[in-house]
């Protein structure tokens, strides 16, 4: 298993937007886990924060059964209808296109503790 984490940024007065983007994935269980699966993520989950510099969404991301670039790679050019819906809801709300950075904006692990 592999995690990604990553920091989208809410566009000013995007926040319901992104609330409303939420609960629809959670209306389109069926077809949000047919496409986490495609991509080999096991785990997904979503946590807004309020930084001083604004709003952002934190996503937590498990990749299993492949390298998590390969997963990037695939989602970034995937184009099945709910695939292209889900990339302009992030595009509309951060504007990060997930068809150029699918990882969503570049991070770096500075601390990882386990026990």
């Amino acid at each position: 298993m592999q995690r990604v984490v990553r920091a989208f940024p809410v566009l000013p007065g995007k926040e319901a937007a992104v609330r409303k983007f939420a609960a629809e994935l959670s209306s389109r269980a069926t077809e949000a886990s047919a496409t986490h699966q495609k991509f080999g993520v096991s785990h997904e989950s979503w946590y807004l924060q309020q930084a001083p510099s604004g709003l952002v969404v934190i996503v937590v991301t498990e990749v299993t059964g492949k390298p998590v670039s390969a997963a990037a790679s695939e989602f970034a050019a995937a184009n099945a209808p709910f695939d292209a819906w889900f990339k302009q809801q992030v595009l509309d709300a951060s504007g990060i296109d997930p068809a150029k950075e699918p990882l969503g904006p570049p991070t770096t692990c500075i601390y990882d503790w386990s026990q």
